[in-house]
């Protein structure tokens, strides 16, 4: 049993990890700029939670974090979730390393268990995908033509899953799944931001 919550156990950890001023290299060792500050939001402990009941994350789902940043929200998400495996997928070498870090923290003290996480330093458009039943993506500053790209290939995937994204589908891509709502999600920048929540239930596109 856990000595302390999920939540308390993330601050804590990640007390020293800061993806705001991260700019490494791309996988294929392109060096990525740095993104001013303003431009790098994450969820809090409370969003997560709120993502983890609105999805309904249980025991023998694959939760992706499209954008894992430095890892907080899929450790959290293991942590919480018994049973789930989660896989992270981050494109800048300095927040992967940093989640990699949190990771080993998590599993010294027993708080995720072994092989439940993986971390990849990898493209959202191009890393592997299948059998995933829940994604999200931290998307608020993806420009319009990648979101559209990335929900694109999430569709082509078949369902059943879920797909979040904290910035809306256009029309053309929300029309791809079958059901939309939004939920409140509490964020670093806003207590109340919202999160859209595209559900896929058919087996194939």
């Amino acid at each position: 049993m856990l000595q302390t919550t999920p939540a308390r156990a993330i601050r804590r950890l990640a007390r020293d990890i800061d993806g705001f001023e991260a700019h490494g290299v791309a996988p294929d060792g392109t060096q990525l700029r740095r993104a001013p500050s303003h431009t790098y939001g994450e969820l809090t402990p409370t969003g997560v939670s709120q993502l983890i009941a609105t999805t309904r994350l249980s025991a023998g789902d694959r939760f992706v974090d499209l954008g894992s940043g430095t890892g907080k929200v899929v450790v959290q998400v293991a942590m919480q979730v018994p049973g789930v495996r989660c896989t992270g997928i981050e494109l800048d070498s300095e927040r992967h390393k940093g989640a990699r870090k949190l990771l080993r923290a998590a599993l010294a003290e027993g708080l995720v268990a072994r092989r439940q996480v993986t971390l990849r330093h990898d493209s959202i458009l191009t890393a592997e995908l299948t059998g995933a039943t829940v994604l999200f993506a931290n998307s608020t500053c993806f420009p319009a033509p990648l979101l559209a790209k990335l929900a694109e290939r999430v569709a082509a995937l078949g369902g059943p899953l879920i797909f979040v994204s904290l910035q809306a589908l256009g029309r053309k891509q929300a029309r791809l799944f079958d059901t939309a709502k939004t939920r409140r999600c509490a964020t670093s920048w806003d207590p109340a931001n919202e999160m859209h929540i595209y559900r896929l239930t058919d087996v194939a596109i």
